[in-house]
């Protein structure tokens, strides 16, 4: 970017939504900018906008994680272009999406048309995102990806199957949002003893007169 003017940008595609994560886009995109910084041949402090905390945070560490080879990678071009003893830096500094940032919103842009498959012509891409046989490398499938596919498959499934119970449309009347984690989110911090107690007062199965009287256990509903 000059100013609000983007000069030149690279995309990479890395994939289908069902095995790469949000968070490696983040990083090919942080790896993408470091090359558009040395082809600038950029002086001074150089700043990178990211509107992702966790891939900042990733910058500075040391422990092994799904997806951080890819920061790796960043770490290694950035070593090629601010070598050791450099005067010159790389600022990193989160730049929150929608907020109508001028180079947010066009890195968005072009992240849309690499979703669809729209690659820059692979000479265009740094060396560390190339094979020896100079095509675009291809991204080992994500743990995170394979886990948060699993999970939704999971949940579809339960939810599938408690629609077609006969009891559901009994819930509905108690909870018109079920189902969904609304009300274990609001118990997730209490002693089971009390999430329990909650569930049996929600759904009117307590041991008080008025449900004992219901099940002919309490001669009275008066307590």
């Amino acid at each position: 970017m000059r100013g609000d003017r983007a000069i030149r940008e690279k995309r990479l595609h890395l994939g289908s939504i069902k095995e790469h994560t949000v968070y490696e886009g983040e990083l090919v995109g942080m790896i993408l900018a470091v090359e558009l910084l040395r082809e600038e041949r950029a002086r001074g402090t150089m700043a990178l906008g990211v509107d992702n905390q966790a891939a900042i945070r990733a910058t500075g560490a040391f422990n092994s994680k799904p997806g951080h080879y890819l920061m790796d990678l960043f770490h290694d071009d950035l070593r090629k272009l601010i070598p050791t003893h450099d005067r010159r830096k790389l600022v990193v500094r989160w730049t929150p999406g929608h907020l109508n940032i001028p180079g947010n919103e066009a890195a968005d842009e072009q992240a849309k048309l690499a979703a669809r498959g729209d690659n820059s012509e692979t000479h265009l891409l740094p060396k560390s995102l190339r094979k020896n046989d100079n095509t675009p490398i291809t991204l080992p499938i994500s743990k995170s990806a394979l886990n948060q596919q699993f999970n939704k498959r999971i949940r579809n499934e339960a939810n599938s199957m408690m629609r077609m119970s006969p009891r559901f449309p009994l819930l509905r009347k108690i909870d018109p949002l079920a189902p969904s984690k609304h009300f274990s989110l609001l118990v997730a911090k209490l002693p089971r003893r009390h999430s329990s107690l909650l569930f049996q007062l929600r759904t009117g199965h307590i041991p008080l007169n008025k449900h004992l009287h219901r099940i002919t256990k309490a001669p009275s509903p008066i307590c």
